[in-house]
Formats: C-alpha cells, structure tokens, sequence
C-alpha cells in the first residue's frame, strides 16, 4: 500500500511540474490559438504519441526480447518518463530502474541499457541530421559536431565494450545483445522514431505556418538538433528551455523569430500533450488486458 500511495505521489508531482509547463508558456500561445490550424495540430498529438509507444516497446525487447509483458512495460516505461519533468534530472532514470528491477531485471542490467538506448537513440538522431542536412545549408559547426558524435557513438553501439566496463562497476550481470543484426533492427527503429518526430513537427509548423510553407527535412532537421542538444543538456529537467532556445534561434534563420519562437513553445506542448496521451492510452489498456487475464500484472 505504502509504495502505491508513493507512486501515486509521485505522478501526482510530475503532472504539478507538466501543468507549470502549459501555464506558463500559456500567455505566449493563447493570441496566436485562434489562428491555428486544428487538422495539422491533432495529427501532430497523435504522432508524437505514437513515438512514445515506439519508445517504450523498444525498451521492452531491449531488456526481455520477447513480446510477453508488454503492456505493463509501455505503462511502467511511459509513468517513469513522466518523472523527468521533476527537478533534479534523475527521477525519470531512477523509477525506470525501480520499476523494472520489481520485474526481475538485475540493476546492472537496466543501468546498462539506460546507457545502451541514449547511445542508440543520440547515434541515430544525429545521423538522420547529417542526412537532412544534404537538402539544405545547415550551419557547418552542427553538421561537425553530429558527424564526430555519430562515428564515436556507431563504435559504442556495435561494440558496447565499454558500456560493460562501465556498468560492471554497478555489479556484474549477463547482458545478452543479440547479433549485429539484432542491433541493426534496433537502430533502424530509432531512425523511424525520428522520422516520426520529424513527422510530428511538420504537422505542428503547418498548423502555424500554413500548408505549402514547411520543408519536411528543415524542419525535422532543425527539430532533432534542439531535442538532442536538450537530451545532452543537464542544466534543466527534460532540456525544458535549451531545446527551445535552441529550436527557436535555428528556426529565425528561416522565419520569422515571432513564429520560431511560438512554434518552439508549441513544439513542447504538443510533445508534452503526445506523452500525456501516451501514458494514459498505455494505462487504459494495461487495465483492459489485466481484467481479461484477471488480475494486475505486477507494477
């Protein structure tokens, strides 16, 4: 009992943190609401919750393998995100480690692929960048920074030695990764990640610009430079505003900084709202399945 009403607390904490979000960016977005396309912005919600789903399944197969549990994993997974948006940066990877360590998985082991999905997830971001950025003159300095990133994180992907090393130092434990290929299927479903995300904010920028007046490589490039350039960033939880600065600052070179700035606002509302939708869809149907089986998966 004690650790449901700690859970519930803690939820109830993250949704206090993700309400200031909307508050305060509120003002920024409530002129500019009546002149924004619905269609486009829904179909924008509905991706990035799609993204979530994708996330939290991959993490599944990445630790189990199999397709057994997955609904408790995508609703334990897609709870423990929530977390991050508390202060401090660390209660989003401490209650995934919590969370599935009551499962049965070793705590080395889901340090291991904490570390394991960052390195997949940052590698393929950066090279769906660099090939973006052949159809438009992104700056120079990004496309050195993503080609360096992307060569020293391919070798930790395909060779995780030293992720081994690392995560030894936390208790040994049998990591099992499968063949080459099997880590191959993994990154190429980070790509599609991606290329959703992209899909994501093409929809959010022709919601505000208009139909006709968005490039799907721009903005999906600029997009996946400022959520990695956040993801790196350990100033504030979640990236909350390093990604829109940096969104923001990238986009004025092409628009105007007005609209840049309110569709980087946008762009965290909407992903913010895509997560919330994700969660709750993923806590719908994990009860819907456990009243088939009969009982409450573990949580």
């Amino acid at each position: 009992m004690y650790k449901r009403t700690g859970q519930i607390i803690i939820v109830l904490l993250s949704l206090y943190f993700i309400g200031r979000i909307f508050y305060n960016n509120w003002e920024d977005v409530s002129v500019s609401l009546t002149n924004i396309a619905s269609g486009p912005l829904i179909i924008s919600i509905i991706i990035f919750s799609l993204t979530f789903f994708l996330l939290s399944s991959l993490w599944h197969y990445l630790i189990f393998g199999k397709r057994y549990g997955l609904a408790t994993s995508n609703q334990l997974y897609l709870k423990a995100n929530l977390l991050r948006y508390i202060p401090g940066n660390i209660w989003g990877i401490g209650a995934r480690i919590i969370f599935f360590n009551h499962l049965g998985i070793a705590k080395a082991k889901l340090i291991f692929f904490l570390f394991y999905e960052s390195v997949l997830m940052v590698l393929s971001g950066g090279l769906v960048f660099l090939i973006f950025s052949l159809f438009f003159n992104a700056p120079t300095y990004l496309i050195i920074l993503a080609l360096i990133m992307t060569l020293v994180l391919t070798i930790l992907a395909f060779k995780p030695a030293f992720i081994l090393r690392l995560v030894n130092l936390f208790g040994s434990t049998e990591i099992e990764l499968g063949t080459n290929k099997n880590r191959i299927y993994y990154f190429l479903a980070y790509i599609i990640y991606w290329l959703l995300s992209g899909m994501a904010t093409y929809f959010l920028a022709q919601s505000i610009l208009g139909v006709g007046n968005v490039s799907y490589v721009k903005f999906s490039a600029i997009y996946i430079v400022s959520w990695l350039i956040g993801y790196l960033s350990i100033i504030t939880p979640s990236g909350i505003g390093v990604r829109e600065l940096t969104f923001t600052y990238l986009l004025s070179t092409m628009i105007s900084q007005q609209e840049a700035g309110l569709i980087a606002i946008m762009s965290r509302l909407v992903f913010t709202v895509g997560e919330l939708l994700s969660y709750f869809s993923s806590l719908l149907i994990y009860k819907l399945i456990s009243q088939q089986h009969g009982r409450l998966p573990a949580q």
